[in-house]
């Protein structure tokens, strides 16, 4: 996608952004070795998932080999977000999936989650960590692992006091989506 992006814009500076299991998958990316972009954005970024109970994470392995298709976990949909129409949106949309998830998913995520973790070292681009201080779903503590771990010398992180999941959709998008703004026109042009 970042060529293809490359060759539609050539000579524009490219990003990578990322939220919830999108930044562990833009992470796992950019960890794996340099990546030929301006900066990545993680929203949510979930390196620590505080769902699921430790019996059920010590099951999870087992399960995936036996019944990889059984669901393990619910996501409860108001944690996403504190404006009620988002989450109305988020319950009726039908590409949502609905459901627990699988023990398979579940631990691929957590598998990838432990990699990125202990790769975070050759993460080099400049990165900017946006993450509400509420979220439920990746824990906030997150973001300090990347703001302490990351090889980058040009961390940004940004919390937000009282925000879920969705930061981008809370009703304090605006200031969210102008400081990720700011950041980037920064980065645009070097300054």
């Amino acid at each position: 996608l970042l060529d293809l992006a490359g060759a539609a814009h050539p000579g524009v500076p490219r990003f990578l952004l990322g939220h919830s299991m999108g930044s562990l998958v833009v992470l796992h990316q950019a960890t794996r070795g340099p990546v030929d972009v301006a900066g990545i954005i993680v929203s949510a970024p979930p390196l620590d998932i505080p769902l699921g109970n430790p019996l059920q994470r010590l099951a999870a392995p087992l399960l995936t080999r036996f019944a990889p298709n059984l669901g393990v976990l619910t996501l409860d949909s108001s944690t996403i977000s504190r404006d009620p129409e988002v989450v109305r949106a988020y319950d009726d949309d039908p590409l949502v999936f609905r459901g627990k998830l699988p023990a398979r998913t579940a631990v691929e995520i957590l598998q990838h989650t432990a990699l990125v973790k202990q790769r975070l070292g050759a993460l080099t681009a400049p990165l900017l960590v946006v993450h509400g201080t509420a979220d439920v779903i990746a824990s906030p503590s997150s973001a300090d692992l990347l703001e302490r771990d990351a090889g980058s010398t040009d961390v940004t992180v940004l919390r937000y006091p009282g925000l879920y999941h969705e930061v981008f959709n809370e009703p304090e998008r605006a200031k969210v989506l102008g400081d990720v703004t700011d950041w980037l026109s920064t980065h645009v042009t070097g300054q």
